[in-house]
């Protein structure tokens, strides 16, 4: 997450190759371009059991209430399968905040080390199908990795109930990280106009 603010906006975390790097929020402002911008907010990492006092996470949650929409940060490297760690963060900020976890929101696929894999492939397509998403595979727009299975909603018939896109990305190489980057923007905009 502390990657990802540092290579999207001005903030300057601190980063470090260990999990819960981040202790307190860290804001930055992301500029899409001359004309457009929105502020991206990274707060401690959510684990299991938070909702019960388990680490820093949702003592933090506070300052995220007032935002349009959440994007949860779920790693492709990590040791736990993808769809364990998204029902993680869904069910334990469900339990902090009914409200908040009923935002709109999208998943980044993060730590995307650019090496292609059917393993990767699969475990994303599992993830998808899981959620109940049709898988697609990148068409002409933003700078889209060829062949990484990919989920965008329609712009003009968007359920919330379904996460606005799902995108591997890497903050490190800058794999979709443009594509992230006016994909938070469209979604923004998106919420602005409801």
């Amino acid at each position: 997450k502390s990657t990802l603010i540092s290579t999207i906006s001005n903030a300057t975390p601190e980063i470090a190759d260990y999990e819960f790097t981040t202790l307190t929020p860290k804001l930055g402002m992301v500029k899409v371009d001359d004309f457009s911008s929105y502020v991206m907010a990274d707060i401690p990492g959510i684990i299991e059991g938070a909702s019960e006092g388990r680490g820093l996470g949702l003592k933090f949650l506070r300052h995220i209430e007032r935002t349009k929409c959440l994007l949860f940060m779920v790693d492709l490297a990590n040791y736990r399968p993808l769809i364990e760690q998204y029902e993680t963060l869904r069910k334990e900020l469900k339990n902090y905040s009914k409200p908040l976890s009923s935002r709109p929101y999208a998943i980044a696929l993060s730590r995307y080390d650019g090496a292609f894999s059917e393993d990767i492939v699969g475990d994303i397509e599992d993830f998808l199908k899981h959620l109940g998403l049709k898988v697609q595979k990148p068409k002409v727009g933003y700078d889209l990795v060829k062949n990484l299975p990919i989920f965008f909603q329609d712009p003009y018939e968007v359920d919330l109930n379904l996460p606005f896109f799902v995108l591997p990305i890497s903050s490190a190489t800058g794999c979709n990280i443009e594509a992230l980057r006016f994909s938070l923007n469209d979604f923004i905009r998106k919420q602005d106009s409801e």
